[in-house]
């Protein structure tokens, strides 16, 4: 008798008895005496059997099959799929497990797992991955497990997306410098660096730069008209925050300290 498995509706009575008679062939037919109420199966029953011949003018020895338990069968699921498709480093990733299965009708709970380039991201444990978390270029990959509150499944990962290239984007233009006459030169400033923020999400970067274009980024941080309010010393420092949902701040204008000591 092979390993009984959990069927759902399906029913047996613990103390029943199989009853055989002979037929005119030889063979034998079968009947199922109850000798109690019906039961469902139940994960971790044992079940056991006794046959027991009879031509209705003798009774047989009883035979009995060796027991058997009614055992788990683990969850499945089909695929895992990721969106948005393209995705940059300004998209939230979200995984979606298809075709989740369980034969014994179990509730099935997923974990989710993601690699960036075959590395494990650390705390990643839910559907969802923040944007800025992979970089343009790199490979993603969600893996997720199912798990019916016995035993897990076999895991099943996601085809791997790869982070795009964000498009450029220029938050404003600035003339430099603001008051011209016959014989200035002009130039334009582009004031929106939000292409190598995007690029490098999490990371410090420098920028070598005219003192002009630190004016104009920082009046677009400042969210005021374009102007050339700061006079930018040669070789000072300028810093600025970005955070990956869109703020920016200034941190310090016109840092000179590191000089004084080559002055």
């Amino acid at each position: 008798v092979p390993p009984a498995r959990k069927k759902a509706g399906a029913t047996q009575s613990r103390g029943n008895n199989l009853q055989g008679h002979v037929l005119g062939d030889g063979k034998l037919s079968w009947a199922l005496k109850s000798s109690s109420s019906t039961v469902s199966f139940a994960q971790g029953d044992v079940i056991g059997l006794t046959v027991t011949p009879s031509d209705d003018a003798l009774t047989g020895a009883p035979v009995s099959a060796e027991s058997v338990t009614v055992v788990n069968q683990v969850p499945s699921i089909g695929s895992v799929t990721l969106a948005p498709e393209g995705a940059t480093v300004a998209d939230a990733l979200s995984a979606e497990a298809v075709d989740v299965a369980d034969a014994d009708l179990d509730e099935v709970n997923v974990a989710w797992a993601w690699t960036i380039n075959d590395i494990s991201v650390e705390g990643a444990t839910e559907s969802t991955l923040a944007a800025g978390t992979a970089s343009r270029g790199q490979s993603v990959v969600a893996t997720a497990t199912p798990n019916d509150g016995s035993e897990d499944g076999a895991p099943v990962a996601s085809p791997a997306l790869v982070i795009a290239n964000a498009l450029p984007v220029v938050g404003g233009v600035a003339i430099d410098p603001a008051e011209l006459y016959e014989a200035t030169t002009a130039s334009c400033v582009a004031s929106g660096l939000s292409d190598l923020i995007a690029a490098n999400p999490g990371r410090r970067i420098a920028v070598f730069c005219h003192g002009g274009v630190v004016n104009s980024w920082a009046t677009h941080v400042l969210g005021i008209e374009p102007q050339l309010f700061l006079d930018a010393h040669y070789a000072s420092v300028s810093r600025f925050m970005a955070a990956s949902s869109g703020e920016r701040s200034i941190t310090s204008l016109n840092e000179v300290a590191h000089l004084r000591a080559i002055q």
